[in-house]
């Protein structure tokens, strides 16, 4: 079959916008990455288009082209627009704030002034500061070249992975504890396990596996009392918890406490349970190794914002000015586009 000789309608264009939303690239990664959307194009008239939509794009304001050692980058109109003078300041500030949450992505220490600025961090705020973080570094480490886009791939893979894993694992015990002890309705139960006494099961069969750990598990751990279980100082299970907790719980049947407890202790030995915590932790040894690579780059964009580089990108808790910029670039553009 012989290559195309062109590309329809607005595809490059399209191609171009959604690159260029996710990072800055050069116009040979730029031009790599569109042979592989259009594999059935001539590599000249993907050149050609390439070019073509680019000019257009820049003339429109959506693009801007910057020289960087040597070679051209292109960005998405919002990233060089967030770097305007008059709010300069304020996205250092927003910056600042977040980057003590990406010094603990990739467990670097942190100074005095990261502890006082997560320190002063409402607790319900972190996931949030967490997620804003991870937003703007996957906006500077795209636009650092393939091979750190690649590790970056790596990262987010294989803490997809250990997470899947993780799920798998206590989703695998709470199906055979309800196999064992059998599901209720709440107003019947006659034993309630709570959700968070899986997460120290999987913390237990974890921690006597991980690499160094000289902890060991022993029937001690446990306690019962007054109707309740106890695993290492945390409440697991209940006859007849408070009704407000019962939601937090998963209602079982039937059995006792006691045999609650042996059920425990199987999983805790149980082999495929084992298994699986090994495999998880091999993927945190090849994690911790890509984040040694990827710990390089970190330390750049650290030292940017030290002596005044925002961070790029936008996030959810962005400065307003900053998407009110965005907002009037983005109203320019459209009149552009109309005339």
């Amino acid at each position: 079959m012989s290559p195309r000789t062109q590309i329809k309608g607005e595809k490059m264009k399209k191609f171009l916008i959604e690159k260029l939303r996710e990072g800055s690239y050069t116009y040979e990664e730029l031009k790599k990455e569109a042979e592989k959307v259009f594999p059935r194009v001539a590599s000249d008239t993907v050149r050609k288009s390439l070019e073509r939509n680019l000019s257009e794009l820049e003339d429109y304001g959506l693009v801007v082209k910057e020289v960087e050692k040597g070679e051209k980058r292109y960005y998405w109109y919002i990233y060089p627009n967030l770097y305007a003078n008059e709010d300069r300041e304020e996205k250092l500030r927003h910056s600042r704030k977040l980057i003590p949450f990406i010094k603990m992505m990739f467990d670097i220490e942190l100074n005095e002034e990261d502890k006082r600025i997560f320190d002063s961090t409402p607790a319900e705020l972190e996931k949030l500061y967490e997620a804003a973080a991870k937003t703007h570094l996957r906006v500077h480490l795209r636009s650092e070249g393939e091979e750190v886009r690649n590790l970056l791939a790596k990262y987010k893979e294989l803490m997809d992975k250990i997470e899947s894993k993780r799920e798998e694992l206590k989703r695998r015990i709470e199906d055979k504890l309800k196999d064992r002890f059998g599901e209720s309705e709440t107003d019947k139960a006659k034993l309630f396990f709570y959700h968070s006494g899986l997460d120290e099961i999987y913390d237990i069969i974890y921690c006597a596996r991980a690499p160094g750990s000289k902890w060991m598990h022993s029937g001690k751990d446990f306690r019962i009392s007054s109707g309740t279980l106890w695993l290492n100082s945390l409440l697991i299970a209940e006859e007849q918890p408070d009704p407000e907790d019962r939601s937090k719980c998963i209602p079982l049947r039937g059995g006792s406490l006691s045999e609650l407890r042996e059920f425990i202790e199987e999983q805790i030995m149980d082999k495929s349970n084992t298994d699986l915590v090994e495999e998880i932790i091999k993927d945190e040894e090849s994690l911790s190794e890509c984040k040694k690579e990827l710990r390089k780059e970190i330390y750049i964009i650290i030292d940017g914002v030290d002596n005044g580089v925002p961070l790029k990108g936008r996030c959810s808790l962005c400065p307003k000015i900053i998407r009110e910029t965005a907002s009037k670039q983005g109203e320019q553009t459209k009149m552009q586009l109309k005339s």
